[in-house]
């Protein structure tokens, strides 16, 4: 009489009642729920990027964008016309150099000769090889390393005729030595003989013919090892 009745308590069907559950502070504050908003900002402006740089080589190297043109290399490389093949392969690079590298050095490695020679005529027909050599002829340019290793793959691909044109003919004495330390570093048996011819090439300055004869010793100590 004059008590007040208990307060129901709430319990679900088994009888015990619910844990309390403390609100989480950063949801509740404006900095936090401003953070999350910047945060999902950032992860959607990135992931429109990635779509659109899948979309630009999807569409004109589609054989290139697929997860095992790096497993099978070889078949990336086969086209049914030279000018096709040129574009996509020049089109790949330049979408992405380094990526573009890494799929030419696998497919030199593993593929058939007559794909590393179709992969070859590729670098030179689609006008890279060229603008790497362009590249080269400039005093400072932060393209250099991704120029050399073009013209390093084109080498090891045995299309070794533009590098040679320019160790002949170049105006720049500087260029026509730093491609002879770079197709000696190849290892080629082709750049060997080739090699051998221009060193006795009257018509080539004293110093250029100095780094050929060392050359040819380099590419004959390698074979030797090979040999061995």
């Amino acid at each position: 009489m004059g008590r007040n009745p208990p307060k129901p308590s709430h319990t679900d069907r088994s009888g015990i009642p619910p844990k309390e559950t403390k609100p989480n502070k950063e949801e509740l504050s404006p900095e936090g729920d401003a953070q999350w908003q910047a945060d999902i900002k950032v992860l959607r402006r990135a992931a429109e990027e990635l779509t659109r740089r899948r979309m630009a080589v999807r569409t004109p190297v589609s054989n290139f964008t697929q997860e095992d043109s790096f497993a099978h290399p070889e078949e990336s490389v086969d086209y049914s016309s030279d000018e096709d093949r040129n574009q996509s392969v020049r089109a790949l690079y330049l979408n992405n150099p380094d990526r573009a590298a890494s799929l030419f050095t696998v497919a030199l490695r593993e593929g058939s000769p007559e794909q590393r020679r179709s992969l070859g005529a590729a670098l030179v027909g689609s006008g890279l090889v060229h603008d790497a050599i362009k590249v080269l002829s400039r005093e400072r340019n932060e393209n250099t390393y991704s120029a050399l290793s073009l013209l390093f793959l084109t080498a090891r691909a045995g299309h070794i005729g533009p590098l040679l044109n320019v160790i002949e003919n170049h105006s720049s004495l500087e260029l026509r030595l730093k491609l002879i330390k770079l197709m000696a570093s190849t290892g080629e048996r082709e750049i060997l003989e080739a090699f051998r011819r221009l060193a006795v090439s009257k018509s080539l300055p004293e110093e250029l013919r100095s780094a050929i004869i060392a050359a040819i010793s380099q590419l004959t100590n390698d074979k030797r090892d090979t040999a061995a």
